[in-house]
């Protein structure tokens, strides 16, 4: 197998300098080749329990929870020399570029069926909820089954009907908005205004989450047509977002390093102190859990005490706040992004 995560980080670069065609053919190889893994997971399990628990549903439905973790672990180390959490990680970035793709290129969204970006979409969704806990490969295989040949995905067939995925999507959408996925919603609108489904449920209920909006995609097909004031006001509502923050903590933004106060905890609201904690380890952005344990050892290993013993007084007290400062950021990011 190949590199994923190089592979990965190519279609990246691409999606980021708008070739949304060929960073989508990018995303689709790495896609297939974590679905092949799957795939593995999943029929190596399935063969297990028909031959050894044919006999008790339970025990065999038991059986896939409690261990498809530890051999989805071990299939992703052999092939890809990932780990569960590394393995998360490409799965995420991997459906997330591979539905931007699909929903700002001017071609790709006519030849990829609805109920497969719906599925992606809720594929994204859970990812994002349920990673933090490492069930996400029970509940992707709980949307999708993984239809192999060969060891190479054939195809990935939803599992869920048109109806329950709009249903759980709106759901997911709920649970997406407080987190730094919350753009998920956005994409999620505009491939429905692509689509030309803006006057469905599905379209009228997201947005009820979303709250101010106006399409990427409608701005640039209907330029012309009048705005609403509100979506003149915002060009989308990851701008609306900024703008509510710059409102609420513009005071705090402005100060200087000589005037601004000490950080209290006690009283910093849930934007400042991810604002702070985030920049004691160096983090932006949306964030997971391989992400933030490797910039807290890095940045702990900067103030390790084998590297000041040698230096002034005034230095290794200096090492000992920052080594307070970083364990603290990580103690709040753990308990933030349900870090074990």
């Amino acid at each position: 197998m190949s590199n994923i995560s190089g592979l990965r980080n190519s279609a990246d670069y691409l999606l980021g300098q708008k070739s949304y065609d060929k960073a989508f053919y990018i995303y689709e190889e790495v896609y297939n080749q974590l679905w092949s893994a799957l795939g593995s997971v999943n029929s190596g399990m399935s063969s297990f329990s028909s031959v050894y628990l044919s006999q008790n549903i339970k025990s065999s439905i038991e059986f896939k929870n409690a261990f498809i973790g530890n051999v989805a672990n071990t299939i992703f180390i052999k092939w890809f020399n990932l780990d569960l959490d590394q393995a998360l990680n490409e799965f995420m970035f991997t459906v997330y570029g591979h539905l931007q793709c699909i929903c700002y290129s001017d071609t790709l969204y006519e030849k990829c069926s609805v109920e497969n970006v719906f599925n992606e979409f809720l594929m994204l969704q859970n990812l994002v909820l349920y990673g933090v806990e490492d069930k996400w490969v029970s509940q992707i295989l709980r949307i999708a089954s993984p239809m192999i040949e060969d060891n190479r995905i054939r195809k990935v067939r939803p599992l869920l009907t048109d109806s329950s995925t709009s249903k759980y999507l709106v759901e997911g959408a709920t649970k997406v908005k407080d987190t730094d996925w919350y753009g998920i919603n956005i994409s999620i609108l505009d491939y429905l205004v692509k689509i030309g489904k803006q006057n469905s449920d599905l379209f009228r209920q997201i947005k009820n989450i979303v709250g101010p909006y106006s399409s990427n995609y409608g701005q640039r097909q209907h330029h012309n047509k009048k705005q609403e004031k509100s979506e003149n006001k915002y060009n989308n509502y990851e701008k609306y977002e900024k703008y509510e923050k710059y409102e609420r903590y513009e005071k705090y933004e402005k100060k200087t390093a000589k005037e601004k106060r000490e950080f209290d905890p006690k009283h910093a609201t849930e934007f400042e102190k991810a604002k702070y904690y985030g920049a004691i380890l160096g983090l932006e952005g949306k964030l997971t859990k391989i992400q933030i344990r490797k910039k807290y050892y890095e940045s702990i290993a900067k103030y390790h005490p084998d590297k000041v013993q040698d230096l002034g007084e005034e230095l290794k007290t200096l090492a000992e706040k920052k080594t307070k400062e970083i364990n603290a950021a990580f103690e709040w990011l753990k308990q933030k992004h349900n870090i074990t």
